[in-house]
């Protein structure tokens, strides 16, 4: 299973876990990110920049038994986004993430998939699918 463990508002990281009798019990895998602080210029607030924690919520995980690439069978999605203690719109820094790996365990290899278009900050733009 995926989910999101909450220290605070401002530390959000996505987190495995793994059950070997039908969901009864679950045992802590891997923490497949952490929350990370981020410092970007943005125009909604003069081009001066807004500093915040980067975090990661509303996981998906799922196993790929084809994928050819052994080392990226388990796949995993996370939706990253700037913590409210940003000063702009935190929309500037919206993307979802895919993570991959060859076991539950980790280690996991982060690719930045989906972003928004943004005239006030290229972040979530930047190497990215458009959406």
């Amino acid at each position: 299973m995926s989910y999101s463990s909450v220290v605070s508002s401002n530390n959000i990281t996505t987190r495995t876990a793994l059950s070997t009798d039908g969901g009864l019990t679950w045992t802590f895998q891997s923490e497949v990110n952490q929350a990370t602080p981020l410092s970007i210029a943005c125009t909604t607030n003069g081009g001066q920049a807004c500093s915040g924690n980067l975090v990661h919520e509303v996981s998906t995980i799922l196993y790929d038994s084809i994928d050819s690439n052994t080392n990226a069978r388990w796949k995993y999605y996370s939706f990253l986004f700037g913590t409210r203690a940003w000063r702009c719109n935190t929309i500037y820094t919206w993307y979802i993430s895919l993570y991959t790996s060859s076991s539950l365990q980790g280690p996991w290899i982060e690719s930045k998939r989906y972003g928004w278009n943004s005239t006030a900050s290229a972040y979530s733009s930047t190497g990215v699918d458009q959406i």
